[in-house]
């Protein structure tokens, strides 16, 4: 059974270093030595992959992929949810819970 993670508003979120990827045709295509694996991302999950270059709260994520794509804000927030949570369980991000200060 997979874990449901716990991702706050203010909760930092950025790539794992110890990964490699790079764009092909408008995706990303992830390589992952510590799982042997390898991972494919479409449009929408290589954006999430771009923004997390640097870090970036859960909700300036949400809110840029708000203004970029076309849809539901709940749904948005629900597939962006799952997609971290996967991203997540793979080791491929770290999360930091700041604290609000």
């Amino acid at each position: 059974m997979k874990e449901k993670i716990s991702i706050k508003s203010h909760t930092i979120l950025s790539k794992n270093p110890d990964h490699i990827s790079t764009g092909l045709d408008g995706e990303t295509v992830l390589m992952s030595i510590q799982n042997s694996k390898y991972y494919g991302m479409d449009a929408i999950g290589s954006r999430i992959w771009d923004l997390l270059e640097n870090g970036v709260s859960f909700h300036d994520l949400q809110t840029t992929l708000q203004q970029e794509f076309a849809g539901d804000p709940n749904r948005i927030k629900e597939d962006m949810m799952r997609f971290l949570g996967q991203l997540s369980q793979e080791n491929l991000i770290v999360l930091n819970h700041a604290k609000n200060i």
